[in-house]
């Protein structure tokens, strides 16, 4: 299950096999480390059943991908979900025996998004107390953490300054400096970042550069996708 995309739009096509892999790699090393990490971190103290974060990168003519996935057991997946996205108030009935039991108290283990922020962690808590027995009892749903919503613009600044870097890497590896291939980071008022790259050698002065530039930011301006 997919849970996020980071999409680095690339306007001119990039020739250069060496570029790719300087671009490719940062994207994966990203992902890795910041997103991948900040979603592992959801389960650190659960028991029992746990989803696994894996990540992909790709490439096209026009764009590199990297995505973050969570996968692996399937009961660890669904829970993961269910406080991802919340679930409403709901019964729950005793099903073959004649009583609930569970104990009494309950501390949450993690916690919901504040303030539009979501807080990717997992701390110590879980079931305690004296057992009680009902024939069913009224769940009042789990709020959702909203992490596969927030995460992308949760990490906007480490995404752009990753992909800064990257870019410098590619200009590098390509013989010129990140002015002369028209290269530097990308924000969208969507809250989306990440770069657009021009080749200087097809505008016509600076004017044309800097309208060209322009242009490709345009179209770049939604790169961080959330899914």
């Amino acid at each position: 299950m997919p849970i996020v995309k980071f999409v680095a739009i690339l306007p001119s096509k990039v020739k250069s096999p060496a570029m790719y892999a300087a671009l490719e790699s940062q994207m994966l090393n990203f992902v890795k480390e910041i997103p991948k990490k900040m979603i592992e971190n959801t389960w650190d103290s659960w028991e029992g059943a746990t989803p696994t974060a894996t990540v992909s990168v790709s490439s096209s003519t026009v764009s590199i991908i990297g995505t973050v996935y969570i996968a692996g057991n399937p009961a660890g997946v669904e829970k993961w979900q269910w406080l991802d996205k919340g679930t409403p108030p709901h019964i729950i009935e005793a099903k073959n025996a004649p009583y609930l039991a569970y104990p009494g108290v309950f501390k949450a283990k993690t916690r919901p998004a504040a303030g539009g922020k979501s807080f990717y962690g997992s701390m110590p808590g879980g079931k305690s107390g004296e057992m009680v027995y009902r024939v069913s009892v009224n769940h009042p749903g789990i709020t959702a953490r909203s992490w596969s919503k927030n995460i992308a613009n949760d990490v906007k600044d480490d995404y752009k300054n990753s992909m800064n870097y990257g870019m410098a890497r590619a200009a590098q590896v390509s013989g010129h400096s990140m002015s002369r291939i028209g290269a530097k980071p990308v924000g969208g008022s969507t809250g989306g970042v990440g770069f657009g790259m021009v080749n200087k050698r097809r505008s016509r002065g600076i004017a044309g550069l800097l309208g060209r530039v322009k242009k490709a930011y345009k179209r770049g301006v939604q790169v961080l996708q959330q899914l």
